[in-house]
Formats: structure tokens, sequence, C-alpha cells
């Protein structure tokens, strides 16, 4: 069984790479690592950011109230 993973190749100028691969060594991970890490860190706060835009509709405002009403209304 092969733990390889697929990969691509992805361009950059140089000077990119380089600070790319500077970044990694500073935190002491691969290239590869630090992209990942990014890539996720990005896609989180993307989510984030849905998130706390929906929250302002009023139909999460109203869900929201209905929920807040109901939590003190002694029902286990």
């Amino acid at each position: 069984m092969s733990l390889m993973t697929d990969t691509a190749t992805i361009r950059v100028d140089r000077v990119v790479r380089d600070q790319l691969a500077r970044a990694a060594e500073e935190h002491g991970v691969s290239l590869a690592a630090l992209l990942r890490s990014y890539a996720r860190e990005q896609m989180l706060a993307s989510e984030r950011e849905a998130r706390r835009q929906s929250e302002q509709l009023p139909e999460a405002l109203a869900e929201q109230d209905d929920w807040d009403s109901t939590a003190g209304d002694g029902i286990d």
C-alpha cells in the first residue's frame, strides 16, 4: 500500500517561491505544509465571515429569538 498522495505543480516566480520557502523554514515546516495551513486558514476565515453575515439576516435573528424564549421555559 502506497502512502503517496496526488500532487500538483503550481507556477510562481522565484521571488515568491523563495519567500514562501523562507517562511516555511522559519516555522519549521515544509513548504507544502505551509501552503496547506494557509489554505485551511483561508477556508475557515471565509466560513466564519459567511456565518457572521448570515447571523445578521432577519430570519436568523428571529430564529435566535425563538431559541432564547424557550431557554427558560422549564421544559427539559
